[in-house]
Formats: structure tokens, C-alpha cells, sequence
């Protein structure tokens, strides 16, 4: 008997939910420990790293983790190898091509610290190559558990140990660098087994017209990453690696932590909107509703609670006040509303222009604050302007779904596949 959507919905859901708790459980015990074993000035230069390097493996990535998960829900089973072996030969060439640029960029972030550079660069750019994107799309969250987060998070548990036993960053990002590898390995060979057993035909597209055709999702990607990757860098650049840059880190982490949090939920929709065509305008309307909401509700947590967090994650050695914690709380409205509206929605309709637009118009209007603000040496204007940044890329993707769900644009079906043309919806 075939269970109920409702019922099939909140297994994907709680699913994809195990995988997050476990990295964000992880990822949050890992900063008061790494402080204590480390000390906080070291830690943040971990965190310098991680912030960079995660920056710069959007562009190793190229758009498939933003758009990945919707293409592989609307992509017949026998195209989905072909869309994976596409996509897994061009992030390979590109991680060849970023990871000597990334560490030549980090040596000098770091002054000079090639140690903490190179295996850092290795660590956070590895994660890169994984398959995450792909289990979204294809609901499997019981392999995402299994393949990609439990080496992952084994290789964090084992750094952490590491860094306490000989009191050295390197012994804690060679552990992640380990697990990280591990993972990705485990992603794709099985992806590409088990998409090969019930592979059909279908040409494997040149690597130039695959670049091609995720153009926007880059862009998406790394420009949506600017401006929330810019404060760190920023102010570790006019600011040094000071109070201001912990205090900033932590609630960087904070912020983070609550986006990971929201991830099962943008994995969800991301599977769920596209999944009954004729159904897509509603649920993207209940999808746009909840993300809007949720992102409020995690908005006051970021605000409220970091103040309280913050000194427990710093290990007593970092205050978190509410002038920095409130503005990136009502950036993290904009960031549940875009993760729906942009990843699930306008994917779904082929609208990845206007979602690269979209964060296009954050970072012409958020960089230039953020760095103003860093030279200005004021936290508070560094937050706000990430919190104005996100709401003026949801704002842009409210409009741009609006449109599309009036005009009636077609919903795309795969990269190869017809397009079902939605109804207009009654002005």
C-alpha cells in the first residue's frame, strides 16, 4: 500500500533533519573546544580559512549545489548519470585550477602560514566534490547520512581530538581533510553506480557547454556568498585578528549555524515544489509562506540568542552583543525566504537569471557597505549591511516569482527533457 504524500513528505524531511543536527551538533562543540585547545586567536585563523576557502569552492561547485537538487527532481532516472558524470569531470577540472589560486590567497590572508593555508585549502575545498546536492534532489536522505555526513562529521570528532593531543591547527585540519575526502569518494562512486545500473543513451554534454549552462547558478552562488563571506575578510583586514574578529566570528557561526539548521527545509522544497507540476503554484506558495516564516522565527533566535550563546561557544573569552546579533537576525529573514523562493521556486521555472540577478543586486549594494563599514571599524554597520544586502535579493525574488507564476512559465522537466507549462494564475 503506498504510504500518504503527507507521510512520505515528513520522512523526507526528518530524514535530511538527521544529517544537519548531526553536522551543526558537531560544528557547535567543536568552537569552545578548539578555543580551549588552541586559543582564540588560532581558532580564528581557522575560521579565516574555512570562511575563504568555502568562498572560493562555490566556484568548484559551479551552481550545483544552489540548482542541482531541482534539476535531479524533474531528471528522469535513465539522464541522471549523465547529468552527474557532467557535472563530477567539470568540478574536478575547476578544483584543479582553483586549489593552488585558493592557497596562494589564503598564505597571504594567514601572513605567511602555508601550514594552515595548504591543509585548509584541502579540507573545505574537497566538500565541494561531494554529492550532497544530488541526494537532495533524487530524497534520499538516508544516503546522504550514510555516504557524506557520518565521514564527515568522524573526521571533525577526530581533529578535535587531535588538536587536543598535540595543541597544533594542522593535526585538526588534517583530520577534517581526511574525512572530507572520504566523503566525497563515498559520494560519487556510489552515485555513479547507482545511476549507471539504469542509465539510458543520453550523450554526455562537452565541459564547456556544462559550464555553460550553470553560468547563473554560479554567479548565484558566489555572489549570494560575497556578502556573507566579505565582513570576515573585511575586517580581518583593517581590523587584525583581534577581539573584533572573534567576537564577529562567533556570531558568524551563530548565523551559519541557523542556515544549516534551515537546510533540511530548503532540501525539502527544493524536492517537493517541482514534484507535481500541475500542483506548482500552490506549493509554491506554501513553500514561500513557510520559508518566510521559518526565517523569521530562526531570525529572533540569531538575534536574542547569541548574546547568551556567544560567551559559551567562545569559552568565556568572547562577548556576543545585540547590536551585531540583531541585524544579522533580520538577515536571516532574507536568507529563509531566498533559500525557497530562489532554490526551490525559481530553479523550478527555469529562472536562475533572475536568481543570479538577484544576488548580483545584494552585492552591488552590500559590498561596498561592508567593506565602509570594516574600515569604519563598526561591527553594528557591518551586520546591517549583510541584513540589507538579503532582504534586497528576497525582495528582487518575490517579484521575480510573482511574475512568473502570473505569465504561467513553463516548468522545466530536466536538462533534456519538455517543459510543462504551468497555468496562469487568476490577478
Amino acid at each position: 500500500m503506498k504510504a500518504p504524500r503527507g507521510l512520505v513528505a515528513l520522512r523526507r524531511l526528518s530524514g535530511f533533519t538527521v544529517s544537519v543536527a548531526i553536522t551543526a551538533i558537531i560544528s557547535v562543540a567543536a568552537i569552545p573546544t578548539l578555543i580551549t585547545a588552541l586559543g582564540a586567536v588560532t581558532w580564528a585563523q581557522i575560521g579565516v580559512a574555512q570562511t575563504f576557502v568555502q568562498f572560493a569552492a562555490i566556484f568548484v561547485g559551479f551552481g550545483w549545489g544552489a540548482t542541482g537538487p531541482a534539476l535531479v527532481a524533474s531528471t528522469a532516472m535513465p539522464r541522471r548519470h549523465a547529468l552527474f558524470t557532467e557535472s563530477v569531470r567539470s568540478r574536478l577540472i575547476l578544483a584543479v585550477i582553483a586549489a593552488p589560486l585558493t592557497f596562494g590567497i589564503l598564505t597571504v590572508m594567514l601572513r605567511g602560514d602555508m601550514m594552515i593555508a595548504g591543509l585548509g585549502t584541502i579540507a573545505y575545498l574537497l566538500p565541494a566534490l561531494g554529492g550532497t546536492w544530488f541526494y537532495a534532489g533524487a530524497a534520499q536522505p538516508a544516503r546522504l547520512l550514510l555516504q557524506n555526513t557520518l565521514p564527515t562529521a568522524l573526521g571533525t570528532i577526530a581533529g578535535i581530538v587531535a588538536a587536543h593531543v598535540t595543541h597544533q591547527a594542522w593535526s585538526f585540519l588534517l583530520m577534517q581533510a581526511m574525512g572530507s575526502l572520504v566523503a566525497a569518494t563515498c559520494d560519487t562512486t556510489y552515485i555513479w553506480k547507482h545511476t549507471r545500473g539504469v542509465a539510458d543513451d543520453t550523450e554526455v554534454r562537452s565541459t564547456r557547454t556544462v559550464l555553460a549552462s550553470q553560468k547563473h547558478a554560479v554567479i548565484t552562488s558566489g555572489t549570494s556568498s560575497l556578502y556573507v563571506t566579505l565582513p570576515v575578510i573585511a575586517i580581518n583586514w583593517f581590523l587584525g585578528e583581534g577581539p573584533a574578529l572573534a567576537t564577529y566570528l562567533i556570531a558568524d557561526r551563530m548565523f551559519r549555524f541557523a542556515s544549516i539548521a534551515f537546510l533540511p527545509i530548503q532540501q525539502f522544497f527544493q524536492g517537493w515544489v517541482p514534484e507535481v507540476p500541475s500542483e506548482f503554484g500552490r506549493r509554491a506558495r506554501i513553500a514561500t509562506i513557510a520559508g518566510s516564516g521559518i526565517g523569521a522565527v530562526g531570525g529572533a533566535c540569531i538575534a536574542f540568542l547569541s548574546p547568551v550563546f556567544g560567551p559559551i561557544l567562545g569559552a568565556s573569552e568572547i562577548d556576543v552583543p545585540l547590536s551585531v546579533s540583531g541585524p544579522l537576525g533580520i538577515a536571516f529573514v532574507g536568507i529563509g525566504t531566498t533559500a525557497v523562493v530562489g532554490y526551490a521556486c525559481l530553479v523550478a521555472v527555469g529562472r536562475t537569471r533572475a536568481l543570479a540577478v538577484s544576488t548580483v543586486v545584494g552585492a552591488v549594494v552590500g559590498a561596498p557597505l561592508i567593506l565602509l563599514s570594516a574600515w569604519a571599524e563598526s561591527l553594528f554597520l557591518v551586520a546591517s549591511a549583510v541584513a540589507v544586502s538579503e532582504i534586497c535579493v528576497a525582495a528582487y525574488q518575490l517579484l521575480a516569482l510573482r511574475a512568473s507564476l502570473r505569465s504561467g512559465a513553463p516548468l522545466i522537466s530536466g536538462a533534456d527533457g519538455p517543459a510543462t507549462v504551468l497555468p496562469p494564475m487568476n490577478r
